[in-house]
């Protein structure tokens, strides 16, 4: 169980991180963007941002894979879950 907790901790932090990484490179996207319609920089700067911006999201959205395995993990831990015949709640 505490390994469990553990790991939900440590990966909400790398989420939190990768966040702020994806709000970083989208505020860099924009100001590229800015930047190249003013005719200050090239197109390429622009490109760059994206792809930036890009892996930065991927980044995130593994981060919150991880996250999400990490706590089906302590809910098993804790001897929580559910049985093959039971519904799941309906958003």
């Amino acid at each position: 169980v505490v390994d469990a907790l553990t790991n939900v901790r440590q990966y909400a932090a790398t989420e939190r991180d990768a966040q702020a990484s994806v709000d970083a490179a989208r505020e860099a996207l924009r100001l590229a963007t800015i930047r190249y319609e003013a005719g200050y920089t090239r197109f390429l700067d622009v490109l760059d941002a994206q792809r930036s911006l890009n892996i930065s999201e991927l980044a995130l959205i593994r981060s919150r894979q991880n996250l999400l395995s990490a706590n089906v993990d302590l809910m098993k831990a804790l001897g929580g879950g559910w049985e093959p015949g039971e519904r799941t709640a309906r958003r």
